[in-house]
């Protein structure tokens, strides 16, 4: 148990290792002494021992040559503090950007996409492969997972968020996710969307309906959805515009 689950089927055992600092690795480097695997991406890089359910900081004496991070995204939270997201943490300001403070969270980086609030005062974050929440204007953020057995491990929620009423929409490469705010662990696919690729999320004016952007070869299009009658609308022909990849979510005008 803990960070390595076991499963055994005809006579074969599978090690599935979890770990937050892994989560977005770019390169695995099997090392064949020890059962080791050498793992680097945006986070730095690790010596993973499945074995032993340890993961190792390779880095972590060590100071980094300034220059070497890449800030990625800036968000303004409530009362103009600044959320700041780089490939070396996850930063938050109160005056303006002229000092900063590292955020609580579980993950040492966030790799946001798309910001949203609730009603209620919270903020969601939608990351390329998590879901962020915070209640308390950006200084802690909690985790939120995901239960939804078919979302595989590469359905990046990359496509934005929206609230409309009560509950949170997400676009993931895996079809237009719905969750209630009250509950948002339990998620559950839009049926209307099936599994296609969303690459664009709004909502009108009115915060009732959504505009939708789907990506497939060649049949990009835009659809306007209404949660509530569950009716969905092309506004395009496929491929007669591009959608291209939400960069802020939120309100269409």
């Amino acid at each position: 148990r803990g960070l390595g689950d076991v499963y055994k089927r005809q006579g074969q055992a599978r090690v599935a290792f979890k770990h937050p600092l892994l989560a977005e690795a770019e390169r695995l480097y099997p090392i064949e002494q020890g059962h080791a695997f050498l793992v680097a991406g945006v986070q730095g890089a690790y010596l993973v021992e499945p074995g032993q359910g340890r993961v190792t900081d390779l880095f972590a004496d060590h100071v980094l040559t300034t220059g070497l991070g890449k800030l990625k995204r800036i968000f303004e939270l409530d009362d103009g503090v600044l959320l700041a997201i780089a490939t070396y943490g996850t930063f938050r300001s109160e005056d303006a950007g002229r000092s900063w403070q590292p955020v609580d969270s579980e993950w040492t980086v966030l790799d946001a996409e798309h910001l949203v609030r609730s009603g209620d005062g919270r903020w969601w974050l939608g990351c390329q492969r998590a879901l962020f929440v915070s209640a308390d204007n950006g200084r802690r953020w909690r985790h939120v997972k995901l239960k939804l057995k078919e979302l595989p491990h590469y359905a990046e929620l990359r496509g934005g968020l929206a609230i409309v009423g009560e509950r949170l929409f997400i676009g993931s490469k895996t079809g237009l996710l719905v969750c209630r705010l009250e509950d948002p662990e339990c998620v559950s696919r839009v049926a209307a969307f099936g599994v296609q690729a969303i690459e664009a999320l709004f909502t009108d004016r009115r915060g009732k309906h959504l505009i939708v952007g789907t990506h497939a070869a060649g049949h990009d299009r835009l659809w306007h959805y209404r949660p509530n009658k569950q009716k969905l609308r092309a506004l395009t022909a496929p491929g007669q515009v591009p959608v291209f990849e939400s960069e802020l979510g939120g309100s269409l005008h």
